[in-house]
């Protein structure tokens, strides 16, 4: 099921303030612009790519599961088989997206899962709602620039439990797909402690939600 979810105050005051314009960005920075729709590409990352990911990073089953910028949905119905998620969410800013997405997982009759038209930058779930979050690029190409992209940062870091993952492509990954797109583009890990990293192989990392010590 889809549907459009108003952020709360704080979250939305948020991401007014890093989707603004700020003096020394290029316009493009701020402007979000759809991926277009490449069935080959979509045909390989959700039979060969999106296993191959689950099977080298050794990510769990079960649990709850949450997916940002999902798009069309390639993505849900595999994730769904392969981790037997105890939720599965995805989310995506496009809302024309979020309704093929919806059609996807329907067609498919993905269990337990749900669809939302949503802004990485302000998610709108509460603290720890997830064990696993897993992002395809999407905070190499939110809207804002580097502020936009420790924003998306800082909101997973807050929607997963102490100890949950955060499953992401590398730059090499995003290189080899998107080559002109993804110049210089990069995500400013070091400035999020709390997504602390634990595993990597070629094309995608692992990194861990800070537990807090007593």
């Amino acid at each position: 099921m889809s549907r459009t979810i108003e952020p709360p105050p704080r979250a939305t005051r948020r991401a007014e303030v890093y989707a603004t314009p700020t003096a020394g960005r290029s316009p493009s920075d701020d402007d979000y612009a759809a991926f277009g729709n490449v069935p080959a590409r979509n045909g390989l990352q959700a039979r060969v790519e999106i296993p191959l990911m689950l099977w080298t990073l050794q990510i769990p089953r079960g649990g709850r599961v949450l997916e940002v910028g999902c798009g069309r949905g390639v993505a849900l119905p595999v994730l769904s088989a392969r981790l037997a998620p105890a939720s599965l969410t995805g989310i995506d800013v496009d809302a024309a997206l979020v309704a093929e997405a919806e059609r996807r997982v329907a067609a498919a009759r993905v269990p337990n899962a749900d669809v939302l038209h949503a802004d990485v930058r302000a998610l709108p779930f509460d603290d720890a709602s997830f064990d696993l979050v897993i992002d395809f690029g999407t905070c190499y190409h939110v809207s804002g620039g580097i502020a936009g992209s420790l924003a998306a940062l800082r909101e997973i870091a807050r929607v997963l439990r102490p100890g949950g993952l955060f499953v992401h492509e590398t730059r090499v990954a995003q290189h080899l797909a998107h080559p002109v797109r993804a110049f210089g583009r990069t995500v400013p890990w070091m400035a999020e402690p709390a997504l602390v990293p634990d595993r990597a192989a070629l094309l995608w990392s692992v990194r861990r939600r800070r537990v807090a010590r007593a």
